[in-house]
């Protein structure tokens, strides 16, 4: 059974494998993040005086109708900066 979960929130791993372990007939999960409505025309002046998990934490709001990334995906963003 294929599984779309609508969330106004990014779905993290631990949520990810509760719904997997509820039923044994879940094989495909697809997550989507509903978003309000937003002018694409509404551009922001970007910062560069900031520091790259600022301007990454910017990019990733301005992608995902101002949602801001959990500490997972900014961890998984410091890792990758520091390997």
């Amino acid at each position: 059974m294929e599984l779309t979960l609508k969330s106004e929130t990014f779905l993290k791993a631990e949520d990810r494998k509760l719904i997997y372990q509820t039923h044994p007939g879940i094989v495909y999960l697809i997550p989507v993040v509903q978003h309000d409505k937003q002018n694409p025309l509404d551009a922001k002046e970007i910062n560069l005086t900031q520091d790259i998990s600022a301007l990454f934490q910017d990019y990733f709001k301005s992608k995902n109708a101002n949602q801001a990334p959990n500490d997972d995906i900014l961890n998984l963003f410091r890792e990758i900066l520091n390997s």
